[in-house]
């Protein structure tokens, strides 16, 4: 379950009364780890709760401890846990006067949570403190009751390939639904013996979106999410298992090595076309993912530190199945111990809405996120690590659908960059300049969801409308404009614009969907690559700006690569200074509609040699002009294409292609200076 960041003032309110029975208690704040309460609805005398109740839980500890708080159903309602029948749905670890989940800063022997809706199905729960010092654990059982009747219903099924229903395999498979809005709750539902579920959402998830999930079936390929909104009765959200043939588990850990007993949620993004999100949660430290025989190419993986404030998530890894078989992956959560404090103003006033705010440490290649509150309360707490000290950025999702920015409105100052742990910093938000045009597709494609389609200018963006048009805000300034949706690319890959008055219109786009998977080796190479950013380029004009331009990182260890094309007449590049060689020259391919859905192409590098016949020919063209200076400026400063030789654009003969090549053609095209030098072969 995603925990619930409602801010410190807010708790602090709930729990008024709370800490007025805490006081006058037998216990006192000195005393070490023996009690556990939790409270509904800001009550802490009950032991019962009704379905889409608010539940908090908290205990005593010694000064400063670490408490570990699991919440388990209970199938069986024997009150105690049974790992091997009952059901985890939270672990997390609560430090005593960590800002990130207790409310008082000064450690005083109290743990107290944020309360969050919650919607449990009908039975027993049980709480388990575990103290991390001590090893010494503590339990208590709460009873949940039926509520009222729910005013949405989201229904469904399970369905397991080889199992007939009605079947007691098929009972007793938890489906989670939860909202991006914390208010919104968190709900739970178990499967019957058909496999059928019902998820009753309360008046508060009205008009959301909730993504359901259904718990890992084990031998099984777990179903991707289902987005659906809560309005009514819903019906038909099933999910359909595979029979499984290869997957991929290890282990996640902290940056110490240690194993991570909290329950940390592990996803899988599939780069190809069609595929899907895969997620599960870890037990006792350790996952398993598991995919169908026709789920292959590149794929990425990552851990979340979605349950748990206390760990910053590390940037995705990148593997291939198409070389990788039934495999181990460790990940690793980086531990956090402060925090950066983002307060979000509206024309200089405190906020009336809610944003996603989110950090990020390139010296760490890993983030955090966190949504502001509203009025008063308009504050974002982000998790970070100490161990970048002054390297973190902070910005504003402006493209999250479920915390867009008032319409017309932009963030002032951009990004906050060089921010330190501690740091409180000011968003605040302006009326900015209208961007706008329409986005068409290809006349052949199927037609697309146009929620699913992005226009994004620097750090604004915005979603496209029902019928393509766009219309994003920007502050003044020289922006690439770029449309982004999965599955597909776009023509022109970007565009450069300049924006000076209120209105900027006219900038259209056309889409075109990714079906042909074109994959490949580079041939003739030594393994592992130097560098792990070598990319291989496929476009459709002479540059970014013109046509359609898709790149794939080439994995270092193998020398694949992998991409989806859409249909077009397409030269296709591999890297051009692969460890100072002379890359083979592009290969030309024309993609069909489908079923034109896969591609080989090689490129081998021993026949590269000698490719240069005009020295400053950046762009192939068969002179050197200023369009070749153009051309390079593209590839050098907007991810243009490299030239197609390397040495026709090595100018100043090292070997090399930078900053230096482009001030000596400069010099010789205005100012006099000497000519490109004469072929050479950087080979030799």
């Amino acid at each position: 379950m995603k925990n619930n960041r409602t801010l410190k003032s807010s708790f602090v309110t709930v729990f008024t009364g709370l800490l007025t029975i805490l006081t006058l208690g037998a216990h006192t704040a000195q005393a070490g780890f023996d009690y556990i309460f939790f409270s509904v609805n800001g009550d802490t005398t009950v032991s019962t709760m009704i379905q889409g109740d608010e539940l908090a839980w908290g205990s005593n500890c010694d000064l400063g401890a670490t408490i570990n708080w699991e919440i388990w159903y209970d199938f069986n309602s024997n009150s105690q846990i049974d790992p091997g029948t009952d059901y985890l749905l939270s672990s997390e670890h609560m430090t005593d006067g960590n800002l990130l989940y207790d409310n008082d800063p000064i450690p005083d022997g109290w743990i107290m949570t944020s309360p969050f809706k919650i919607s449990i199905e009908p039975g027993t729960v049980v709480f388990r403190a575990i103290d991390f010092v001590t090893d010494i654990s503590i339990q208590k059982v709460m009873t949940v009751s039926a509520g009222p009747a729910a005013p949405n219903q989201v229904t469904g099924q399970i369905i397991l390939p080889g199992v007939t229903a009605p079947n007691s395999f098929l009972a007793n498979h938890i489906i989670i639904a939860e909202s991006d809005n914390d208010n919104a709750g968190v709900y739970l539902a178990t499967t019957n013996d058909s496999g059928f579920y019902s998820l009753d959402i309360g008046a508060a998830g009205s008009g959301f979106d909730f993504y359901l999930q259904p718990t890992n079936v084990s031998g099984f390929v777990t179903p991707g999410m289902i987005v659906a909104t809560a309005s009514g009765v819903v019906p038909n959200n099933d999910f359909t298992f595979d029979s499984a043939v290869d997957s991929i588990w290890g282990f996640v850990r902290d940056d110490l090595g240690a194993l991570l007993t909290i329950e940390t949620d592990v996803s899988l993004y599939g780069q190809a076309m069609g595929s899907t999100e895969k997620e599960t949660t870890t037990e006792s430290g350790r996952y398993v993912l598991y995919l169908s025989g026709s789920e292959s190419g590149e794929w990425v993986i990552e851990a979340s530190s979605q349950h748990s404030p206390i760990f910053v998530a590390p940037d995705g890894l990148s593997f291939n199945l198409d070389t990788l078989t039934s495999f181990q992956q460790d990940l690793t959560l980086l531990r956090t111990d402060t925090a950066i404090f983002v307060t979000v103003t509206e024309n200089g006033a405190p906020a009336a809405n809610n944003y996603m705010i989110y950090a990020y440490s390139y010296a760490l290649a890993s983030g955090s996120e966190a949504v502001s509150g509203t009025g008063a309360d308009n504050t974002a707490v982000l998790p970070i690590s100490s161990l970048d000290n002054s390297g973190w950025s902070v910005e504003m999702n402006t493209w999250d659908q479920d915390y867009q920015i008032p319409m017309g409105m932009i963030t002032e100052s951009g990004g906050l960059d060089n921010l330190a742990p501690g740091d409180s910093v000011t968003i605040n938000l302006i009326a900015g300049k209208l961007v706008a045009g329409a986005i068409v597709q290809d006349p052949e494609d199927a037609p697309i969801n146009w929620d699913n389609v992005f226009v994004g200018a620097g750090n604004y963006g915005a979603t496209a409308d029902g019928g393509g048009g766009y219309a994003l805000y920007t502050d003044t300034g020289s922006y690439i404009l770029g449309v982004y949706a999965d599955n597909y690319t776009a023509d022109p890959a970007w565009r450069l614009i300049e924006v000076t008055g209120d209105t900027t219109v006219g900038l259209g786009f056309t889409i075109n969907e990714t079906h042909c998977n074109v994959s490949g080796t580079l041939l003739n190479v030594t393994l592992p690559l130097d560098n792990p950013y070598y990319m291989v380029t496929a476009q459709t004009g002479l540059s970014g700006f013109d046509g359609y331009y898709v790149s794939a990182q080439v994995d270092s260890a193998t020398g694949i690569y992998s991409m989806n094309l859409c249909d077009g007449d397409w030269t296709i590049s591999a890297p051009f200074a692969l460890s100072g060689g002379i890359p083979p020259a592009p290969v030309m391919i024309t993609i069909g509609e489908q079923p034109d859905n896969s591609r080989i192409v090689d490129f081998d590098y021993s026949s590269g040699i000698g490719c240069c016949l005009v020295p400053g020919d950046a762009n192939g063209s068969g002179d050197e002009d200023i369009s070749d200076l153009t051309y390079f400026v593209d590839f050098m400063f907007a991810g243009g294409s490299g030239p197609l030789c390397m040495e026709e654009f090595d100018n100043d003969g090292n070997c090399a292609l930078d900053i230096t090549d482009l001030t000596v053609f400069v010099s010789y095209m205005f100012s006099g200076g000497a000519p490109p030098p004469p072929c050479h072969d950087c080979l030799k």
